[in-house]
């Protein structure tokens, strides 16, 4: 067998004209008879979809095109081959550190038309600057220093447990609040701060042990959630830090530096 299309024509067919047409293949002699390769490609289009293809192609014509590109893909590579220095083994060819890319980086099978245009240093450069930056949230448009003072400003003034809270949050870099004393009107309530899209967070002193309190808080609370908001209760008796370590999710993590 030798590449190339094929068009056989053997000592039994010969006479009759008969020839058997098989991409990428050229059968030579009497091994094997013609209607074999003729089974096989009126078969081969029913098995696309066993090779994880679309079952509307054609398995003949992709195996016949995926050979001739690793054929196109080998002559290239030859050819670089030819052109290195007589020192050069070309044992590094494709992942010297020194070359613009390797097939331990950017190199793959699919962008080989673009191998040429790829250079792994290029982005050195902008990767060391980014390197030196920092990432900095901002809240509608204020810097965290700015939105934390109006944070504290909207804060209840008798509930000192809700600037303890802001500070923990800010010391250890956690997620601010978007809103404090934002109103809800269904149900009708005043959470202590909130979270975009559904968060509300309510700061507990010691005025919401009282039966009557706690009772009103239950109603509200289940109103809420009920309303489709997520409820996340701090208590005025439990270690700040540790409550908003429980969420991660909503606070975000906290600076291991902090």
């Amino acid at each position: 067998m030798a590449a190339g299309r094929a068009e056989h024509t053997d000592s039994a067919t010969r006479g009759t004209g008969m020839k058997t047409t098989f991409p990428s293949v050229t059968l030579e002699g009497g091994l094997f008879a013609p209607d074999l390769f003729e089974q096989l490609l009126s078969s081969a289009e029913d098995r696309s979809a066993s090779f994880g293809l679309d079952s509307r192609m054609n398995l003949v014509e992709h195996i016949s095109g995926v050979y001739m590109e690793t054929r196109a893909l080998w002559k290239r590579f030859q050819d670089r081959m030819e052109n290195l220095p007589p020192e050069d083994a070309g044992t590094s060819l494709t992942s010297h550190p020194e070359h613009r890319a390797c097939y331990e980086c950017l190199l793959n099978f699919s962008n080989q038309s673009e191998a040429e245009q790829l250079n792994r240093h290029r982005i050195k450069e902008f990767l060391m600057h980014l390197s030196q930056t920092s990432v900095e949230s901002v809240y509608d448009g204020r810097s965290p220093e700015d939105h934390i003072q109006n944070l504290y400003a909207l804060t209840d003034s008798r509930s000192e447990l809700e600037r303890q809270f802001l500070k923990v949050l800010r010391d250890h870099d956690f997620r601010l609040p978007d809103e404090a004393q934002k109103k809800i009107s269904d149900p009708r309530c005043v959470p202590d701060f909130f979270y975009r899209p559904n968060v509300c967070v309510f700061c507990d002193g010691n005025i919401h042990d009282q039966p009557e309190q706690r009772k009103r808080d239950e109603q509200i609370r289940n109103a809420l959630k009920s309303a489709g908001y997520r409820v996340i209760v701090i208590r005025h008796d439990r270690n700040l830090l540790e409550q908003i370590r429980q969420y991660p999710e909503v606070f975000g993590p906290s600076d291991p530096r902090a």
